[in-house]
């Protein structure tokens, strides 16, 4: 719910008879996007889970490494992980086929 200075945002809560309780107020200008530091915490770890699940690129058969690796998310939610030196090879056509493509890639974290 929006508080009534229109500046920023009210959290708050409702018992069974209606009364409110606020929890918290959100000014506009504390509202900020991730650091740039955070946004890389998360994507090492999507990246280490997307590993742990594959564990071998499914084009090159080696090993996955975190630090040669790259997660790619095609729209629609599907994704896989490959060695960095296949998508080096592949990943320029790759993108251009499928826009909207989203890359981590491990060697950048």
């Amino acid at each position: 719910m929006q508080n009534p200075t229109g500046d920023g945002y009210t959290i708050a809560t409702t018992d069974g008879r209606g009364h409110v309780s606020v929890i918290a107020q959100v000014e506009r200008h504390d509202i900020a996007g991730p650091s740039p530091d955070m946004v890389r915490t998360g994507n090492r770890m999507l990246l280490l889970a997307a590993i742990a699940r594959q564990i071998v690129c499914p084009f090159t058969d080696t090993v996955l490494d975190i630090s040669d690796a790259v997660l790619i998310t095609v729209p629609g939610g599907r994704s896989f992980v490959m060695n960095a030196a296949h998508w080096d090879k592949y990943g320029p056509a790759f993108l251009t086929a499928r826009p909207g493509t989203e890359v981590i890639d491990g060697r950048a974290l």
